[in-house]
């Protein structure tokens, strides 16, 4: 360290000595301002993260139904969209009696510290959550057929007060009436009787107030509820079995409420009916259980507790759609790559966090997961009472298992599910990729269609055409944009920079029509057609015409790859036709189908090819005929 450095350290450090005893903030072991600005800084992994601390208190009031609402407000000076305002968490718990609101809003003020029985441990979470968020905040709560009372909090006078050398209390707390944009939400009560906030007998509302420290995905409303919607899914899914947490959104320019949307639970293991997307249309796979069991514990205080082992198999196929090998379910998709880990840790039925990697004792037992490793899936639920074994951290974001635990969990047989889970993942997916490799040899003609389509696009499409390209390009960039948590308006240089990164690949993957075939049933049908949905163009060979059944169905793989072709030529030119054109082709369409329907009965029956045919009056082929896809 130089001299001039080593001068400046030394007086920075009397300066700072030299204030404490001036403003007589002495030597106490909390500095409350710097905590408070630090304790801000250190936010959460997310918004929703924040929010799960208040929840976790609503839960631990035994509440039945917690409603999270926002009130979006009109775009400001630093806020350039209407954003979020402000936020209400509110519970039908019993309540807190005025002076435990005060002593539930102090740091480390709890009355249920270290107690192993809830959720809440520390006493920490609620105030740390609130000024995550927002520097000021209200906390109204009320007891059964008592008043409401509200405690106001404003951390910046706490900081200003603190630096002044001056103690400053928990402000007292005072009879208060709930803002009428929170107490006149409506909801169906346990009895199915519709009522308001206002009207609850017992409740409590923390009410967050101009947050100004929400993360990207947070900052608008209905990314708000969908990604809460999500998160809380899945976080709290043990809760919502026979509870609700319900999200709306209250505009306060038009005065107006939005739908009250409800949370279903989702089982990351697909293995409870109740959850979402254990059974899905697109595919008949179902996830497998496993045996799993129950492993019995001692804790710091020498008494045993259970930890709840569960072990899940997903078949290959289970997250794409049937008979695809490309084609993902984006729900299931999704749920599996958020998920993807060694194991899911829950705590006392909470989800906590993903367990990364392996550590078990044998190292034959650890490798490094791979994409596979989505089809097999661990949850270790714990009780709080083993909070020590799992390293759990005081915010609750975070979990793992220590040394001894991975030692149980080799002891259990959990490295042995993984190695035969995987075992049987890889066969199974041999043997189910050789069957659609067959069935689906088709991909030449995708891939010749591929090259096409570069080269013979035209330069010049029809607007309709062109506004389903640009309404797909926006689509995907918002449901991109949301699945990564970003805004669009996020001033944030690094932000902006992914922003046009995943613009420009969107740009670069949607620039063509898409083109696949199925096969569909249309009585007296044509013997093919097209729907066009968006982007997306299939064409159908008909399964009832005479030219499938008797030519097309036992057809070698080289001339169905050849019919394709044509077929794709066909739509091609009929897709990008005017609307006049489109017309001739429907009609053409369905004279072709009757003189081939015609020359393949002449064929069939050993007729000169050459005999004159004779045709029945033209039909409407196109309206009116049953469909049913064939995956």
């Amino acid at each position: 360290m130089s001299p001039k450095r080593k001068v400046k350290y030394l007086k920075e450090q009397k300066m700072y000595v030299d204030k404490l005893n001036e403003d007589g903030a002495g030597y106490g072991f909390v500095s409350l301002g710097e905590l408070i600005q630090s304790l801000r800084s250190a936010k959460y992994k997310d918004t929703s993260k924040a929010i799960f601390e208040l929840i976790d208190n609503s839960i631990q009031a035994m509440a039945s139904r917690i409603i999270v609402a926002v009130k979006t407000v009109p775009a400001a000076l630093k806020n350039k969209k209407a954003h979020i305002g402000e936020i209400a968490i509110i519970d039908t718990g019993y309540g807190m009696e005025p002076a435990m609101i005060r002593a539930g809003l102090k740091y480390g003020g709890t009355h249920r510290y270290n107690q192993r029985d809830g959720i809440g441990r520390f006493g920490m979470g609620f105030p740390t959550a609130c000024g995550s968020m927002t520097p000021t905040y209200n906390v109204y709560s009320k007891l059964e057929d008592e008043d409401m009372y509200m405690v106001p909090v404003d951390l910046q006078d706490v900081v200003k007060a603190s630096f002044n050398g001056e103690d400053i209390d928990v402000p007292n707390a005072e009879k208060a009436t709930l803002p009428n944009w929170i107490g006149n939400i409506k909801f169906k009560n346990n009895d199915g009787k519709t009522v308001d906030v206002h009207s609850l007998n017992h409740c409590t509302v923390v009410n967050i107030k101009n947050p100004d420290q929400l993360t990207s995905g947070y900052y608008l409303a209905q990314n708000f509820i969908n990604n809460m919607r999500r998160e809380m899914g899945i976080t709290y899914r043990d809760y919502l079995t026979d509870k609700k947490i319900s999200l709306i959104e209250y505009v306060d320019k038009s005065n107006k409420y939005l739908e009250l949307k409800e949370t279903n639970p989702v089982d990351p293991l697909f293995l409870r009916e109740d959850c979402l997307f254990n059974v899905v249309k697109e595919n008949d796979k179902t996830a497998q259980a496993r045996k799993g069991g129950k492993i019995k514990i001692k804790g710091t205080n020498g008494i045993e507790s259970v930890v709840t082992v569960r072990y899940s198999y997903l078949p290959p196929g289970f997250a794409h759609r049937k008979g695809e090998l490309f084609i993902k379910i984006d729900n299931r998709s999704k749920i599996m790559n958020r998920n993807k880990g060694v194991m899911i840790l829950k705590r006392n039925g909470r989800q906590m966090s993903i367990v990364p990697s392996m550590h078990f004792p044998k190292d034959g037992n650890n490798s490094g997961l791979v994409n596979n490793d989505r089809f097999w899936l661990i949850e270790v639920d714990f009780p709080a009472t083993l909070d020590e074994h799992f390293n759990v951290s005081h915010d609750k974001q975070g979990a793992s298992p220590n040394p001894g635990m991975w030692d149980r969990f080799e002891k259990f047989g959990m490295g042995d599910f993984i190695n035969e889970a995987r075992s049987q993942w890889r066969e199974e997916s041999r043997i189910r990729n050789i069957r659609l490799d067959k069935d689906t040899k088709s991909t030449t003609v995708e891939r010749v269609i591929e090259a096409i389509k570069i080269v013979d696009t035209p330069p010049i499409m029809n607007e309709e055409i062109e506004n389903a390209i640009e309404d797909e390009k926006k689509k995907r960039y918002q449901d991109a944009i949301r699945d990564v948590g970003l805004v669009d308006d996020d001033p944030n240089e690094k932000v902006q920079e992914k922003l046009e990164r995943i613009k420009a690949d969107i740009d670069r993957d949607v620039r063509f029509l898409n083109y696949r075939f199925s096969e569909a049933s249309r009585s007296e049908g044509p013997f093919y057609w097209s729907d066009r949905d968006g982007i997306k163009v299939t064409i159908k060979l008909n399964t009832a015409h005479d030219f499938y059944k008797e030519f097309y169905a036992d057809a070698p793989k080289q001339t169905k790859d050849c019919i394709r072709i044509l077929l794709y030529s066909l739509v091609f030119a009929e897709v990008y036709s005017t609307t006049e054109g489109g017309r001739w082709y429907q009609n053409q369409r369905g004279k072709w189908s009757q003189t081939l329907a015609l020359a393949l009965e002449n064929l069939a029956n050993n007729y000169p090819l050459d005999k004159p045919l004779e045709f029945d009056d033209p039909v409407d082929t196109e309206e009116g005929s049953e469909l049913t896809e064939v995956a």
